[in-house]
């Protein structure tokens, strides 16, 4: 039997994208990204919303370009990738848990619904920016490709 470990989520970029150097040196990025849900409350009758944040890490050295270059706090993204938890110890001497969406360098994807306000990019309709063209090298990240 074949199991699936698959996130696809919608939201808005919490943070700009932190740029890291793991152990073997390779590059990856962290960013954090905010989704909600609303309801009304049925014995107010008020809005109320709640709003998860996620942690994403990217492997994938396209999507770390495009993600040094165009992706800012408050842009709106689709983002495609395999849940992974991972054990650390703190400082403190003491075991501690970390979940994050990853995108790894095959299979993953990240879509630009909207660059948010703090951008000076317009709007595109959609750009669609997947981890395996990237690695297959379909894709080369230069202003003259970008589909915006």
């Amino acid at each position: 039997m074949s199991h699936l470990n698959r996130v696809s989520l919608i939201g808005r970029v919490g943070k700009n994208p932190e740029f890291k150097s793991a152990k073997d040196g390779k590059e990856f990025a962290s960013f954090t990204l905010a989704t909600s849900e609303g309801y009304t409350d049925k014995n107010t009758n008020q809005k109320v919303e709640n709003t998860e944040w996620h942690n994403i890490t990217v492997f994938n050295s396209g999507l770390l370009n495009l993600l040094k270059q165009y992706i800012k706090k408050g842009a709106l993204l689709f983002v495609e990738g395999s849940l992974q938890t991972r054990k650390y110890t703190g400082a403190d001497n003491i075991d501690r848990w970390s979940t994050a969406v990853v995108i790894k360098p095959f299979g993953g994807e990240i879509k630009v619904l909207d660059w948010g306000k703090n951008s000076s990019h317009r709007t595109p309709e959609e750009a669609t920016i997947s981890a395996r063209d990237y690695e297959n090298k379909k894709v080369e990240v230069t202003e003259d490709n970008l589909p915006w």
